[in-house]
């Protein structure tokens, strides 16, 4: 059991059910498909690194553009790493 993990007792005070917050690795990879695979997660980050710059663009905040350009650099690593293995 995890250190993380919840007993909810029934009525007779027996445990009925284990709540875990935290999961294994293999169960996060069971749980969400793909979540080994660089590739989608370098797209992501490229995402998000627009996002951040169409905000910045928006709202005027340099501070944005910065972190969208980080998050932009972190992607186009991340998918060269990806495309290398």
């Amino acid at each position: 059991m995890c250190a993380n993990a919840q007993v909810i007792a029934a009525g007779d005070g027996k445990p009925s059910k284990v709540i875990s917050s935290a999961a294994t690795s293999s169960e996060q990879g069971a749980a969400l498909p793909g979540t080994r695979n660089g590739k989608r997660s370098g797209v992501l980050f490229i995402a998000a690194g627009c996002m951040f710059l169409l905000a910045a663009a928006i709202g005027r905040f340099v501070v944005f553009g910065g972190v969208g350009v980080l998050f932009v650099v972190l992607g186009a690593s991340t998918l060269a790493r990806a495309v290398r293995k």
